[in-house]
């Protein structure tokens, strides 16, 4: 009893860390590629720059939902490779450890892992979801409010306007000696005036700016003619850059709010959460047989077949969740037939190995 025990924890231990190290490494890719992208768009002054970190990190429990079920099933395979190249799990077998007690480490670890990814499905990756929203619209109003610098071209609607002042006052809010080259649906020309303001008006918090005393130079549609005028007071609009973040209703809806609604939407979304532990108790039910190999295989032969069969259940998952958003597949089925057909996989490779 106590060789079983020390042996389970090895194998549970052994599992766990290369789990830990390919979660780790997959996790680190993903915020990296997020990463640059917003402070690519910081850097154009798209987003205020104080906020990418915090979206990042909050992004990073949303991203751990997603890839614990593909990195657990690479950590499994890894360790029970490895285990059966340096004939550690045949030394156990031999010795009368029967293939429940070989795989008992690694259905604890799914058991546990699937714990922890229905807390960030359920519960941590909405509310995480909801604290990135309220972070894009306190950025949104930041960009809209954000008063110009006396001297320095400033970018606005996404890059298709620039403003210069030579001299603002109050705050930023008034300025002087104004130069604006627009590329806007509206207005594509050269703006200059002598003063003017600025307004955030409506719930898009769309920049209005007052020109006053100055002269435009207005494209005909993109041709070589311009149109020259000069104005006592002209009003331009320009709506703020859209967001890299922003998320609908219904992904960063709580659970409970979902469980209230019976539109399709709710039901898809509720049944993606679930999907989440489903897969990785599953994963793990298909890794422990799919791993094992012969004397003469490689250590890593199995990874391209687990890879696949990952892909697979990933996608029907995804192709099951818009049919049910779209209303094709029943709300009583789900995405269950997607996990039926996981499951029947793993049952006939245990059974397989068992016969083998």
């Amino acid at each position: 009893m106590g060789g079983s025990r020390i042996l389970s924890r090895y194998f549970f231990r052994d599992a766990a860390l290369a789990w830990l190290a390919v979660l780790s490494v997959l996790l680190l890719i993903l915020l990296a590629s997020r990463s640059v992208r917003f402070l690519s768009a910081a850097a154009e002054g798209n987003i205020p720059a104080d906020i990418v970190l915090s979206v990042v990190l909050l992004s990073a429990l949303r991203y751990l939902m997603i890839i614990t079920p593909i990195s657990l099933l690479l950590g499994v395979m890894l360790a029970m490779g490895r285990m059966y190249k340096d004939q550690e799990i045949t030394a156990a077998t031999a010795c009368g450890v029967s293939l429940g007690g070989i795989a008992f480490p690694f259905m604890l670890l799914s058991a546990v892992a699937a714990v922890l990814t229905g807390m960030l499905s359920l519960d941590l990756g909405p509310r995480a979801g909801r604290a990135v929203d309220q972070l894009t619209q306190q950025a949104r109003e930041e960009l809209s409010y954000a008063p110009f610098e006396s001297g320095r071209f400033t970018r606005m609607s996404d890059g298709g306007a620039i403003f210069y002042a030579r001299e603002t006052q109050d705050g930023g809010t008034r300025f002087q000696d104004i130069f604006i080259h627009a590329e806007l649906p509206e207005f594509q020309g050269i703006v200059q005036a002598r003063a003017g303001s600025q307004q955030v008006e409506g719930e898009d918090n769309v920049r209005k700016i007052v020109l006053e005393s100055g002269r435009a130079y207005q494209n005909r549609d993109g041709d070589l003619a311009w149109d020259v005028f000069d104005f006592g007071r002209l009003i331009l609009r320009f709506v703020p850059p859209p967001l890299l973040f922003e998320s609908s209703e219904t992904d960063i809806a709580s659970t409970a709010r979902l469980l209230q609604r019976d539109d399709p939407e709710a039901i898809a979304e509720l049944h993606w959460r679930m999907a989440a532990p489903i897969a990785v108790l599953l994963m793990v039910l298909i890794a422990v047989p799919l791993s094992h190999i012969g004397p003469r295989q490689g250590r890593y032969g199995k990874l391209v077949l687990g890879l696949l069969v990952y892909l697979v259940y990933a996608n029907l998952l995804g192709a099951g969740q818009t049919a049910l958003e779209r209303g094709v597949v029943p709300a009583w089925a789900g995405l269950w037939w997607v996990h039926a057909g996981a499951l029947v996989l793993g049952l006939w490779l245990w059974v397989r190995r068992a016969r083998a």
